[in-house]
């Protein structure tokens, strides 16, 4: 790592601890890679990355969490920008604050978000009208990514509202490449999937039998999957 990076690094930490606390450094790790080291203080890219947010009409809460939060916005050229931020689940929408108005970012213009404890990622995904974006919270990265997609039950009303019910977090995507597709949790088909790396990853479930039901043991696999080479 050369001394331009670490020192980056030591920034953007320093930024999070002050800002919202402790939090595991792996969240960092996640988009360190991408990260421009000659990223400019006062950019106007970030106007460029957003557009104005359109109000909904809905009843309940929309959001991941209501509250804004310090958030880092890396775009895809890895520059990266101090924010406020927030996710609006039920049109997958992140939001940042950006002159006192609410905006949306474009999925398909930043990398990624740091936001409180996590970090998410846009990706593509497959839909009956063709390929879309969504947002995703990274649980592993590498040759192939471990994500999990938020989603709520809503509903409209007869008055044209959105009634929003309970926020979803069991639905599991991997990531090899652009697309981000459903991941199917059988260990016949994840064995399958991490194939290339089956020297590896046979010896490793064996050892360490993860329970590939739960989000603990999916990042298990993953987190030594990526850390193998073929």
């Amino acid at each position: 790592m050369n001394l331009r990076k670490l020192l980056l690094l030591v920034v953007i930490f320093t930024y999070l601890q002050s800002a919202v606390g402790q939090r595991d450094l792996a969240v960092l790790n996640v988009f360190y890679n991408y990260i421009n080291i000659t990223t400019p203080d006062n950019s106007t890219e970030i106007f460029f990355l957003c557009r104005n947010s359109v109000k909904k009409r809905v009843i309940g809460n929309p959001y991941l969490d209501r509250k804004w939060a310090d958030a880092l916005l890396i775009s895809n050229e890895g520059n990266t920008y101090q924010v406020e931020g927030r996710y609006r689940v039920f049109d997958d929408e992140f939001q940042i604050l950006l002159n006192s108005s609410v905006k949306s970012v474009f999925p398909h213009l930043i990398h990624g978000v740091i936001l409180g404890e996590k970090a998410y990622t846009p990706a593509k995904i497959e839909t009956p009208s063709g390929i879309d974006y969504a947002y995703f919270e990274v649980l592993a990265e590498g040759d192939i990514y471990l994500l999990k997609r938020f989603k709520t039950n809503a509903k409209t009303t007869k008055d044209n509202y959105v009634k929003i019910g309970d926020v979803e977090t069991t639905y599991y995507y991997m990531k090899r490449g652009d697309i981000a597709r459903p991941l199917h949790h059988s260990r016949r088909k994840l064995t399958r999937v991490l194939g290339d790396k089956s020297e590896f990853i046979q010896p490793f479930l064996k050892a360490n039998r993860p329970n590939l039901k739960t989000e603990d043991g999916l990042k298990a696999l993953f987190n030594y999957y990526n850390s193998m080479k073929a």
